[in-house]
């Protein structure tokens, strides 16, 4: 187990075959989401992948959620929420693919199905040098 910054990952360049996060990176703004791809990327071996559980915009659990935290929230007159701000959730599979190319990293397969329970978007990305 490791405990870090994720944008500061204290590993070796290139020295990770395959790095998966659920969960993160949807608290980050664009640049920092960018800048921990980067990241991801420094620490991946060529041909290394990378799963991202990535939640999407409009997506089940804010289907549930949104309603109940909104409805605390006018009971108590206190802001209520589940989870910290979710500050980039996906807007579409374009968004991710930009994102990722940006970083340096080419999208292999981008799933937001039911197959995911519509609650996360499902990135495989690869290094490829």
């Amino acid at each position: 187990m490791l405990c870090a910054d994720v944008a500061l990952l204290p590993i070796g360049s290139g020295s990770l075959d395959g790095l998966w996060n659920l969960g993160v990176m949807e608290h980050f703004p664009r640049p920092m989401a960018v800048r921990t791809l980067v990241e991801f990327r420094r620490v991946l071996k060529p041909g290394g992948v990378l799963v991202l559980f990535w939640p999407a915009e409009n997506n089940a659990s804010r289907w549930v959620l949104g309603p109940i935290e909104w409805a605390w929230s006018a009971v108590s007159r206190r802001p209520f929420r589940f989870f910290p701000d979710e500050v980039s959730r996906l807007q579409s599979k374009k968004a991710a693919v930009e994102m990722l190319d940006e970083a340096g990293l080419r999208a292999v397969e981008i799933d937001f199905s039911l197959r995911t329970w519509l609650v996360h978007t499902v990135v495989v990305a690869r290094k490829d040098s």
